[in-house]
This record gives structure tokens, C-alpha cells and sequence, in this order.
């Protein structure tokens, strides 16, 4: 994953990624301008999440709709220079949104929780420009729902607090 072509941040826009630790508590950045800002905001400690020090491809074969495919914590990269359209949810999941929009050469991360057979659903629109890549697991520090959990939208233009435990978080 050290190829930084596919790496597009769109201008105002936000990107997360989870990544491993070394044995320092090192982890690497690369950025062409200086105008991209990192930032540290969470870490997990412990074994929980696990990651691989080589992702694995989990890209499903089939494309326009939705296909098992095994995992946790994605990857999800445009490898062409079209935007594509992709989802990603838990097995039984009615969520059915595709339309979530990865931009031309652009990555994202998804957490999305597994069944009993360790599976997930994939959609993806393209075979050839969109790449999904298994990263880590976690198996009991994550708590996922099935379907989307409805909270309540904040006031805008100011911070509000977000008590979790009004939706059994």
C-alpha cells in the first residue's frame, strides 16, 4: 500500500485512515503540499484491532450488486480517473445506499461489522476501478449495527454535545 498515485485528497475535504503502529509506535505520512494538515485524533491499544502487514484484496468478482465478501476494517481505493459508486453493510442489512461516491483516484476507510461467517456485502459499480482491501479485524472492541442507527442532527454552525447513551451506545 506504500503507492501514493491513487492518494487524490479533493479540494475542503476530509479523509480518515486507520493504520498500524510499529514496535516504536511509529506510523508514516506523505504528502505533497503543505496545505494537507495530519492530524492524530484516536488509537486503540491491545490486539483489538488486529492489522496484516499486507492488506488482502477482498474485491468481489461481481459488479452492480450486492456480494459477500469477508472482513472489517476496508480500504477502499479508485485506482482510474472516474468517480464510481460503492456501499458497503452488514450481512441482513436493508441499507441499501450505492450511491456513496468515491472520487477519481481517492481512498476511504469503512468499519463495517461481520456475521457469524466473518462476511460482509459489497456493491461496486466497476470491477477494474474500484479495489477493496482488507486492512485489520476487530472482534470484540467495535459495536456494529445491522442497519443505519438514526440520531438526532445538531444545531448548525456551532459544536453540540452527543450523548451515546440515548441510542444504547
Amino acid at each position: 500500500m506504500s503507492n501514493t498515485n491513487y492518494q487524490t485528497v479533493e479540494d475542503e475535504a476530509h479523509r480518515w485512515q486507520i493504520v498500524k503502529v510499529d514496535a516504536n509506535r511509529v506510523i508514516q505520512e506523505y504528502g505533497e503540499d503543505t496545505q494537507i494538515d495530519f492530524k492524530l485524533i484516536d488509537y486503540t491499544m491491545g490486539t483489538d484491532p488486529l492489522f496484516f502487514n499486507t492488506p488482502l484484496d477482498v474485491t468481489p468478482t461481481t459488479v452492480d450488486e450486492w456480494t459477500n465478501a469477508d472482513g472489517v476494517i476496508l480500504f477502499i481505493l479508485s485506482t482510474q480517473d472516474d468517480d464510481r459508486d460503492y456501499g458497503v453493510r452488514e450481512i441482513g442489512s436493508s441499507f441499501s445506499t450505492i450511491t456513496t461516491d468515491l472520487e477519481n483516484r481517492s481512498s476511504t476507510m469503512y468499519v463495517v461489522g461481520i456475521d457469524d461467517n466473518d462476511q460482509f456485502e459489497v456493491y461496486h459499480e466497476d470491477y477494474d476501478d474500484v479495489k477493496f482491501y482488507l486492512v485489520g479485524q476487530t472482534k470484540g472492541s467495535v459495536v456494529y449495527y445491522s442497519d443505519d442507527l438514526a440520531v438526532a442532527d445538531p444545531a448548525t454552525g456551532s459544536f453540540q454535545e452527543f450523548d451515546a447513551d440515548t441510542y444504547s451506545v
